[in-house]
């Protein structure tokens, strides 16, 4: 059990059997754990629930959408709408002012002059009424007139597969070309595109799913909005738009593919090939994984993101089993 401030700092950690506290920490304003008290390795969720990260030094908060420094109240990286709050520091914490704000995730909704929905690494109720010049807010959940539902956590279902494949496209190439994956959920109710890559902060290129609060298991997804496992959907499809790497899936792509029980991956590949790949099976002697290629779905990039093909029909009617 936790027992937290204002501001959701855990304060305490009690065991329920014999009520006793097996940690407590003190905060200095800004975050800084100090007075730690006993069993400081008892769980490193501290300052507004965020995990403390320590190795080597490091003295970190996890938040998410971006590393916050508390010892000097600085995340780690420029808040990305930094030129609409030009008299605070891009690198500034909750406003400056961490004693009456949290920052639950960093993140909330906004649209930019073009019309283009996106997910902001700060910007929440209070401040997000102060956007201008074509700017404007949306909140921290927002469904659009045409049916598509942004999520809490970054994360967005399509109901339109056409629209979805265009984001994913998109958002792998609108990180300075260093080709990061975008991955996409693929349901008969549509498409859900998961949060925007952000281990791009770190060199990585790879889609982080446990980071984003996602994980596969026995056929099944965890899905980090709902807190449930859900079964009910066909395959999986991500980005492979790095010219410097292979545009099919990989060895990893093939393991994914076992989680879920042999449903399908896809990679919409630098090659402009839309690629397929599902697991068959283990050899029984070797333990090796057995795969086969999707050979019945011909298409390219394009012609998902015009609307021309749909993988979600060919699903319906697909046997990987």
């Amino acid at each position: 059990y936790y027992r937290r401030d204002h501001l959701g700092n855990n304060r305490e950690v009690w065991v329920g059997g014999n009520n006793s506290t097996i940690q407590h920490t003190q905060y200095y304003a800004t975050g800084l754990p100090w007075a730690n008290g006993t069993g400081q390795d008892a769980q490193q969720r501290k300052y507004n629930g965020k995990e403390w990260i320590e190795a080597h030094g490091l003295d970190e908060y996890d938040s998410q959408a971006r590393m916050y420094y508390p010892a000097i109240m600085r995340t780690t990286t420029i808040d990305p709408l930094a030129e609409k709050y030009y008299h605070i520091s891009p690198y500034a914490w909750c406003g400056n002012n961490p004693v009456n704000i949290m920052d639950l995730n960093g993140m909330d909704w906004y649209q930019d002059p073009n019309g283009i929905i996106l997910f902001s690494h700060y910007l929440n109720e209070e401040n997000g009424k102060d956007l201008t010049d074509g700017f404007k807010y949306l909140g921290a959940t927002y469904t659009s007139k045409s049916g598509n539902n942004y999520r809490k956590d970054g994360s967005i279902m399509f109901k339109n597969e056409q629209e979805a494949y265009d984001r994913l496209w998109w958002r792998a190439n609108s990180f300075g070309g260093n080709g990061r994956e975008m991955f996409g959920i693929i349901s008969e109710k549509g498409i859900l595109v998961l949060p925007d890559n952000i281990d791009s902060e770190i060199g990585s290129k790879e889609y982080n799913l446990n980071k984003h609060g996602y994980r596969f298991d026995k056929g099944k997804l965890f899905d980090a909005v709902t807190e449930k496992w859900h079964s009910n959907f066909l395959g999986i499809i991500h980005t492979h738009q790095d010219p410097t790497g292979d545009a099919r899936p990989s060895h990893e792509d093939i393991g994914l593919s076992r989680k879920i029980a042999g449903k399908p991956i896809f990679t919409m590949g630098h090659d402009e090939k839309v690629h397929g790949v599902f697991w068959t099976g283990d050899n029984p002697r070797t333990g090796v994984w057995g795969y086969d290629f999707v050979r019945s779905f011909n298409t390219t990039n394009s012609q998902l993101m015009q609307g021309k093909k749909s993988l979600i029909l060919f699903l319906k009617t697909f046997s990987w089993k």
